[in-house]
């Protein structure tokens, strides 16, 4: 069981994020794997994409972050 953590997450959406290739590396690497995420990270997340990205990007991405994870 994998736990997603605000970082990664951040990583995978903003492209000039530190993180964001290793992150996409990683991705197909746990993709079958059983993941979990707790509110308090899907808040951060999103408090920190707001500062980063498009709101209506963010409101998108969101909505696929909750059909997969």
């Amino acid at each position: 069981m994998i736990f997603l953590d605000a970082s990664f997450l951040i990583a995978i959406f903003v492209e000039n994020d530190q993180w964001h290739q290793y992150a996409l590396k990683v991705l197909p690497k746990i993709a079958k794997k059983k993941k979990f995420i707790s509110k308090l990270v899907i808040a951060e997340t999103i408090t920190n994409l707001t500062h980063n990205l498009d709101t209506k990007y963010i409101r998108e991405n969101f909505s696929n972050l909750r059909k997969y994870y």
